[in-house]
């Protein structure tokens, strides 16, 4: 489910538009991640990558997007991928470094602020803002439910969602290929068709309509949980190339201006 690549610490990156490196601190490791900002931004995009790249190859999706919406990135390497410290042990683990990447992107000087996820990171995306959602529903601040008592910096709303090539839950997507559930999946269910009914966020999903690892039905079962959901379906779009496809980059500037 995961392939990280460690990267040591002295790597130095090397991207044609400027960027700087953080660290930030959760719980005993530290996470590695990228900031690459333009002369005036539109806003701040925090970005989850997938499951197979670290940031000297998945940063240049955000270099790209930089380039062609206009918006600041700030993404984050998951433990043991690049120069972050430690190993992937759980959900709750990767659902805990998210609300802290969303506290260090609070920071920086933005006007909005958009959570994209990208295949495995599609969960995450929408997991951390489901949760921070529900965090400022909550009646009385000084007491609030266990299950939402995190420090949270950030104190306005996320504008929107990406979502490129999500699944509706990994357990499903697992159930799919599998006769039986393996047991390392139980430990990342990622049910994002549990959760996305009750966001409020704008929700823009792109999808391949050949991708043959996440089905475009995800996609579609997930719009069906939502009447915000934006769904671009691309024509003979894969489940790595949808950024090569003029329609994609029409589609995700029209919905960012929109905001």
């Amino acid at each position: 489910m995961f392939f990280p690549k460690k990267m040591t610490q002295d790597f130095a990156y090397s991207f044609d538009i400027p960027f700087e490196e953080k660290f930030f601190q959760v719980k005993d490791l530290r996470i590695h991640s990228l900031y690459f900002k333009t002369l005036d931004p539109k806003g701040l995009i925090l970005y989850f990558h997938g499951n197979g790249c670290e940031l000297s190859q998945c940063a240049l999706s955000a270099v790209e997007l930089v380039k062609k919406t206009g918006w600041d990135v700030f993404i984050i390497d998951y433990p043991g991928y690049g120069k972050s410290e430690g190993d992937i042990k759980s959900q709750e683990q990767l659902e805990l470094i998210a609300r802290h990447a969303l506290n260090e992107a609070s920071a920086y000087d933005f006007k909005k602020i958009v959570v994209l996820g990208r295949s495995l990171g599609s969960g995450l995306a929408l997991g951390l803002a489901y949760y921070y959602e529900q965090s400022q529903k909550i009646e009385d601040p000084l007491n609030p439910p266990k299950a939402l008592n995190f420090p949270f910096k950030f104190k306005k709303a996320i504008d929107a969602i990406i979502l490129e090539t999500p699944y509706f839950s990994i357990r499903d997507l697992a159930l799919a290929q599998y006769p039986f559930v393996p047991a390392f999946l139980l430990k990342y269910p990622f049910r994002s068709d549990l959760i996305v009914s009750d966001v409020r966020a704008p929700i823009f999903i792109v999808h391949g309509v050949e991708d043959a690892l996440i089905p475009i039905d995800h996609a579609l079962r997930l719009k069906g949980l939502n009447q915000n959901i934006t769904l671009v379906k691309i024509p003979k779009g894969t489940h790595d190339d949808l950024a090569t496809f003029p329609i994609y980059w029409t589609e995700l500037n029209q919905f960012l201006n929109s905001l």
